[in-house]
């Protein structure tokens, strides 16, 4: 009976303990602001802003090793972008390498993709990247050396309705895989660039009242100019009344 007793207390203070909270960290850009949730970073690592426009990751250990079989590794990450006052979001520019080697049959593959929504109203863009070049040398344990890797897109942002603010999912997948042979290959930079611009405001619209009253008065003018311009004051007047 004592040790029930002592299990149910143990429940009810882990119960009671205090809920992990998300962390959200806030950096300020020259024209934006981008927050995170800190406790999301994962293989990422910590970011930080390089010359005011760029989210920079240096992941220490996003990678995958096959020696035997296949291994992939995903990870995700989610940030929202605030543009400062008086400017609009443009594009994103996202930019990442890494290294890696094959060693006889090992494969190795990575991907990207990014994704933008305005919470204005709800419009979004997407982006799929690859690698810049196939990923195909091949190295010996004799002679021993990786190979680098690089992939970039751009993302218009124009579709979106000239977004203030936006909600931004970034996705990675390595892979890699091994037949006779070993396949390795790690992420080791992740950047992310924001472009800004000022805000222009919507040229104003007429309401229709005032429209109409512009159109009378051009038909006016123009029943004035066919007349010869003889017609008194009273009778444009009249003709902008009908």
């Amino acid at each position: 009976m004592s040790n029930i007793r002592h299990i149910l207390l143990l429940l009810a203070s882990l119960s009671a303990s205090p809920a992990l909270h998300a962390a959200p960290i806030t950096l300020s850009g020259g024209h934006f602001s981008v927050t995170y949730d800190d406790t999301l970073l994962g293989v990422y690592g910590v970011p930080s802003l390089l010359g005011g426009d760029t989210i920079v990751f240096n992941p220490t250990n996003f990678k995958a090793v096959a020696s035997t079989g296949s291994f992939t590794q995903t990870a995700s990450f989610s940030l929202s972008l605030a543009a400062h006052s008086g400017y609009v979001l443009t594009d994103l520019l996202l930019q990442e390498s890494g290294d890696y080697y094959r060693i006889g049959g090992g494969m190795v593959n990575v991907g990207a993709t990014l994704a933008a929504v305005n919470p204005a109203n709800s419009n979004t863009a997407s982006l799929v990247l690859a690698p810049s070049a196939p990923l195909n040398a091949v190295t010996s344990l004799s002679n021993f050396q990786t190979t680098n890797w690089a992939l970039s897109g751009n993302l218009s942002l124009l579709s979106l309705g000239a977004p203030t603010s936006l909600s931004v999912d970034l996705g990675n997948t390595l892979s890699a895989s091994a037949t006779g042979g070993i396949g390795f290959i790690e992420k080791k930079f992740v950047g992310l660039r924001i472009s800004t611009q000022q805000g222009v405001p919507p040229a104003a619209v007429p309401e229709p009242g005032s429209l109409a009253l512009l159109m009378a008065g051009l038909l006016a003018a123009w029943g004035l100019k066919l007349s010869g311009g003889r017609l008194s004051t009273a009778a444009y007047k009249r003709r902008l009344s009908q």
